[in-house]
């Protein structure tokens, strides 16, 4: 019954209750203090990049009314995306193509596993299973990567999907 929405302006996560859909509130808000981007949840967890601050944020979002800072880790470059499985967070970075593996088991410390430079211009992620689907804007594909091994994951195929892919889900 909740959303969580970063602003980019006021540099914070906003965690909204929408359990009355009619009239949905902010339950609490955390400054982080530099340019949310993007953000993904799992459990208690939000996991916010930074294009400023460069790096991951874990915030614990138990208490919806006081998020707080569990741990960060830098990402360098320029952090774009975010997806979470299980105890892993997958971070894209356009800026040097690469996809990051960033094991989050413990909160405090997260630490990045593993990484795959996939070329292009890798922009949207979702995962399922053993697989992460990456959208690449300058080639247009859709880009397949087996993570079964976090730290070494490895590029599993790929298709054209059109001319000028944004997003997946």
């Amino acid at each position: 019954s909740y959303a969580y929405v970063v602003d980019n302006a006021s540099d914070d996560l906003k965690v909204i209750d929408v359990s009355n859909p009619a009239a949905p509130v902010v339950a609490g808000s955390l400054g982080l203090g530099a340019s949310p981007w993007a953000v993904a949840v799992a459990g208690n967890y939000a996991y916010v990049v930074d294009i400023a601050s460069l790096d991951l944020k874990v915030i614990d979002v138990s208490n919806p009314a006081a998020p707080a800072l569990a741990g960060s880790v830098g990402l360098g470059n320029s952090p774009w995306a975010v997806a979470v499985s299980g105890n892993y967070v997958y971070v894209l970075d356009p800026a040097s193509d690469d996809l990051k593996v960033i094991d989050v088991s413990n909160p405090a410390a997260p630490n990045v596993v593993g990484s795959l430079g996939i070329g292009g211009v890798p922009i949207s992620i979702a995962v399922a299973g053993a697989y992460a689907y990456v959208v690449d804007r300058n080639s247009a594909d859709l880009k397949i990567i087996d993570v079964s091994n976090p730290a070494s994951p490895t590029l599993a195929g790929s298709l054209g999907v059109g001319s000028f892919p944004e997003s997946i889900a």
